[in-house]
């Protein structure tokens, strides 16, 4: 069975693929991150956790973070970046050492997140003026596309006196697709109608829930499969991609139980579930 390509193989068959008008590239990572490629060349990487940062913060404690596998490239692949984008702090969406990396290795690239963030970034070494910060109901336009925060609430609402939201996600207009990136988050009231103006293509939602016990362990929760599918249907998209599965043994769902809800309910609802490295082309 052929494989998806992986490490330098991979970033070079990312920086070579010309994406047609009008089009997205889309690559899994692993967790939460993704890589998207716009028809210019502008290539995005989104919570790339590309190091074992969070096993090894979490080794010996009851919410041990064990990796089930590793990412299919490492920061030190990752030449091709012009924007980091990282909706929170937590070490599997901020990852220290693939941020550092990456920041060596793509010495052009900027790196955005919630305003929370911007002082983890200069610690990292990252200069001041390769810092953008997106706040959540905010819009940025970053030239040939536009990124608008969304709130969100991982478990519940972490608002900072000075910071604002501390978990956010992101609605990033392109020329041809709308995508919504949740970010970590449960479902909230409202939630829906922040995202909905937007009118996305793609959502990219957490499925692996929450519960008393991973909360009582430290591990915050998200959306869980139903939810998930239950708000892409609500928002109309297009594709829904569940996502922050299969990664930590402590913290995973069974991407099968997200199937045989969404094909049973909604059965003309789309839906991609990608490997690592695999690559998706979208066009509406």
């Amino acid at each position: 069975m052929a494989h998806p390509q992986a490490g330098r193989e991979l970033v070079a068959g990312i920086t070579t693929f010309q994406v047609p008008p009008r089009s997205l590239g889309i690559w899994f990572l692993n967790q939460f991150g993704y890589v998207f490629k716009t028809p210019d060349g502008t290539t995005i990487y989104v919570d790339p956790y590309l190091s074992d940062a969070l096993e090894q913060a979490t080794r010996g404690q009851s919410d041990e973070h064990i990796r089930l596998f590793m990412p299919p490239i490492a920061g030190t692949d990752v030449t091709n970046a012009d924007y980091v984008f990282c909706t929170h702090d937590h070490l599997d969406h901020l990852d220290p050492v693939a941020c550092q990396q990456i920041a060596k290795a793509s010495p052009h690239c900027k790196f955005v997140g919630p305003s929370i963030c911007r002082s983890h970034f200069l610690r990292l070494g990252i200069a001041p003026e390769r810092i953008i910060t997106v706040q959540a109901n905010d819009t940025v336009n970053f030239g040939t596309f536009r990124v608008t925060g969304t709130p969100g609430a991982h478990e519940a609402f972490d608002l900072d006196p000075e910071h604002g939201h501390v978990f956010i996600g992101y609605v990033m207009e392109f020329d041809g697709a709308t995508l919504w990136h949740s970010g970590d988050t449960v479902l909230f009231e409202g939630l829906a109608d922040c995202v909905r103006p937007f009118r996305p293509d793609l959502a990219f939602l957490p499925i692996n829930g929450r519960n008393y016990y991973k909360l009582k362990g430290n591990i915050r929760g998200n959306m869980n499969y139903v939810e998930a599918a239950d708000i892409a249907v609500d928002l109309g998209v297009d594709i829904v991609f569940p996502s922050h599965w299969g990664q930590h043994a402590c913290n995973t769902e069974h991407v099968g139980y997200f199937v045989d809800y969404i094909t049973n309910r909604y059965r003309y609802q789309r839906f991609r579930i990608l490997v690592p490295g695999e690559r998706m082309l979208y066009a509406r």
